[in-house]
């Protein structure tokens, strides 16, 4: 699955992925039994089916090691860096925070929310898509252990381990998922420092962290920021345009100043280079659509509107194949969603629109 993150993949899959193999616990720092029965399991999110986080991932003595785990692998090196307790390691870190943060709770909420995939249909074969996930994941990882230095295989694992986290339905999965694709990229940036989709990609998996993460979001969506620019700068076709899309959703969906980087006069500068760089990828158009929508901008968003209903029938024949069945299913869900808000926005008086 090639998809940017267009934050569309809030779904919990009824489907237990136990062909992932059993993964060695000194080198990922998570219980095997974890990932495979309950990090990628179950028709709820975690978060419905308990509020307290720490069962899935075990006692205070694996919060321990996960910590070490993710602050080496976000450092870069074989030096753990200080970071910030990880709310994994205490499911009371919100509310013994609450009241002592930097900037108001509201502005850390939203920025979770905004790293958090929005809900979409759930196609009836949401299933064999997280199937194919872990099938991916297995297969190149096996590649990636025996890659030799430099290797591609190292930043299309990491492409995987980001792909498979969409499907997880708790926070240690994911994280476990995001920082063997951290530790990959990096990795390969080290042996190859001009690797537009090792840059990509470590900026793919650091938000999928991030969406685990609460005192440590706003570090790590700074650094994604970072990274993004410089796969934008090094190779702007990857992913069709993924660096500029993704700059152009963190600045559209983070808070605004001082609490965050949000803006939204950057993620329109950003998205609109993305459509430019990329126009027959609907993805690119979608997300400038729910963009003006989101802003209250009928006028524009019925004009991509329609230049997607040209699209459509075309990008039919260039993105075919069962890797794009899942981009499909969710293109088509998010378009009758535009099509109804916009109906219902242009039926409704008009509003300002929000500037930043």
């Amino acid at each position: 699955m090639n998809r940017g993150p267009s934050g569309h993949w809030n779904l919990c899959p009824s489907v237990s992925l136990t062909m992932i193999p059993p993964l060695p616990r000194e080198r990922t720092g998570l219980p095997a039994v974890a990932l495979a029965e309950e990090g990628v399991r179950g028709n709820r999110c975690q978060p419905c089916r308990t509020p307290n986080p720490e069962p899935a991932v075990g006692g205070g003595s694996f919060g321990v090691r996960w910590q070490a785990k993710r602050d080496t692998a976000l450092a870069g090196n074989d030096q753990p860096r200080a970071k910030a307790p990880s709310p994994l390691r205490s499911a009371g870190a919100l509310h013994r925070t609450h009241d002592h943060r930097p900037f108001p709770f509201w502005a850390w909420l939203c920025l979770l929310l905004c790293l958090a995939p929005a809900a979409r249909a759930q196609p009836a074969d949401q299933a064999e898509f997280a199937r194919r996930a872990a099938v991916e994941y297995q297969l190149t990882r096996t590649q990636y252990q025996s890659a030799t230095n430099g290797s591609p295989a190292a930043w299309q694992f990491a492409r995987a381990c980001y792909n498979l986290a969409d499907f997880a339905t708790n926070d240690a999965a994911r994280a476990d998922l995001a920082l063997q694709g951290i530790e990959s990229c990096r990795k390969l940036i080290k042996e190859a420092p001009q690797s537009g989709p090792a840059h990509y990609y470590l900026g793919m998996n650091l938000g999928q962290l991030a969406r685990t993460e609460l005192l440590g979001a706003l570090t790590l969506v700074r650094e994604m920021e970072t990274e993004f620019k410089t796969a934008w700068g090094l190779d702007q076709l990857v992913d069709h345009a993924g660096a500029a899309r993704s700059l152009g959703l963190l600045y559209r969906d983070a808070p605004g100043w001082p609490a965050s980087l949000g803006s939204q006069r950057k993620a329109q500068e950003w998205l609109d280079r993305a459509a430019h760089a990329s126009p027959d990828f609907p993805e690119n158009l979608l997300v400038l659509i729910e963009s003006h929508l989101l802003w209250d901008e009928p006028v524009p968003a019925g004009e991509k509107l329609k230049e997607l209903d040209l699209l459509w029938p075309h990008a039919r024949t260039n993105f075919t194949g069962q890797v794009w069945e899942p981009d499909w299913a969710d293109w088509t869900a998010r378009r009758l969603a535009a099509e109804k808000k916009l109906a219902a926005q242009a039926a409704s008086p008009a509003r300002t629109s929000r500037h930043g």
